[in-house]
């Protein structure tokens, strides 16, 4: 079902065509909704023997508490809608304080640099093994040259940036519990014994680690609409 709504109320915008910062209190009318315990799945644990496996188990005949081999379990909880006589969400007015800014042309390039200064430094030391120059050398190279061109990427992309603010239709939802994904990782340690050329090294297994995830199924029962900030490129 879909929630009827008025007309939007114009939307306050950053100043100095987007490119300024915003921050507003911005009252609308959203979903009432309460912590509610789906159910439960089990507790993450350690063994000392076991595989790598990943596997999705499901509940069935609508049973929805699971625990470990060591009877503990956990609770998965979720905010749930709650509803009018008439079966429609009930909504509630919510205060939201918005805070809209672009890139910063500062920080920006400095995170684009680093991220391109570590691609630059592998590439850069693959390509002095092949040339016969150093590996540190090449990636000292490379990693130069990637942060500096990184940088200039950064600095662009954080100069055209700009925020509005907008209503965005948002789905109230209705959650159920129908499963967890139990994860097992080998935990691994690296050993060596003597030392110079008598040095021997091998891995050894610690222990198997079993962690669970819930799997939960959403309905749509309704819509509304709630304010968000929106990051677009001035192409002027």
């Amino acid at each position: 079902m879909k929630i009827a709504t008025t007309k939007l109320p114009t939307l306050p915008q950053p100043p100095n065509n987007g490119k300024g910062r915003l921050e507003v209190d911005i009252t609308y009318s959203g979903p009432k909704q309460v912590d509610t315990r789906l159910g439960s799945i089990p507790a993450d644990y350690e063994s000392w023997t076991g595989w790598e496996h990943t596997e999705r188990i499901y509940f069935r005949d609508g049973h929805k508490e699971a625990s470990n081999p060591y009877g503990r379990s956990q609770n998965i909880w979720r905010k749930q809608p709650t509803y009018k006589s008439d079966g429609t969400p009930e909504m509630v007015e919510t205060t939201q304080t918005i805070v809209a800014k672009p890139k910063s042309e500062i920080t920006t390039p400095l995170l684009w640099g680093a991220g391109a200064g570590v691609v630059g430094g592998l590439a850069g030391a693959i390509l002095g093994l092949a040339t016969g120059m150093s590996a540190g050398t090449g990636a000292a190279i490379g990693a130069s040259v990637g942060a500096a061109a990184g940088g200039v990427l950064g600095y662009r992309d954080a100069n055209t940036d700009r925020v509005r603010l907008e209503w965005q239709e948002t789905n109230i939802t209705e959650k159920e519990l129908v499963g967890y994904i139990h994860d097992v990782d080998e935990d691994r340690r690296r050993v060596c014994h003597g030392s110079g050329e008598d040095r021997d090294c091998h891995w050894e297994t610690d222990d198997y680690e079993h962690d669970f995830r819930p799997i939960v199924d959403e309905t749509v029962v309704g819509t509304y609409h709630r304010p968000v900030v929106v990051h677009y490129k001035d192409r002027s």
